[in-house]
């Protein structure tokens, strides 16, 4: 597994949610080989994400989970897309296993 953060506040604000004061950055994820075909990379932003793509709707003060399955195929129409549905069950047991591998802090943010 793979562990990977950013933690980052622009000078000036204590508020993680004000975006009008610059850059700001509070996430960490943990990515693994879970078979040949499958590469996953959970991306956990306890506060929620502000640079986002299509598989984080803007939340601020929200803590956000997404379970990406990552693909360098050339018929794969996306890099990335999100593969965790608690409600069906898919990816579950993936993201718990990765979520294991966060820090504290994000841990349990996002549990």
């Amino acid at each position: 597994v793979v562990v990977s953060g950013l933690t980052m506040r622009r000078a000036g604000t204590l508020d993680p949610r004000d975006t009008r004061a610059g850059l700001h950055a509070d996430w960490e994820m943990a990515v693994k080989r879970f078979n040949e075909t499958a590469v996953l990379k959970l991306v956990c932003c306890p506060e929620g994400c502000f640079k986002q793509g299509t598989m984080f709707p803007k939340a601020p003060g929200t803590p956000q989970l997404v379970l990406m399955s990552v693909s360098q195929e050339p018929s794969s129409d996306r890099f990335e897309r999100n593969v965790l549905d608690p409600s069906s069950g898919a990816g579950v047991e993936e993201a718990s296993e990765l979520l294991r591998s966060l820090s504290d802090r994000f841990r349990d943010a996002c549990a």
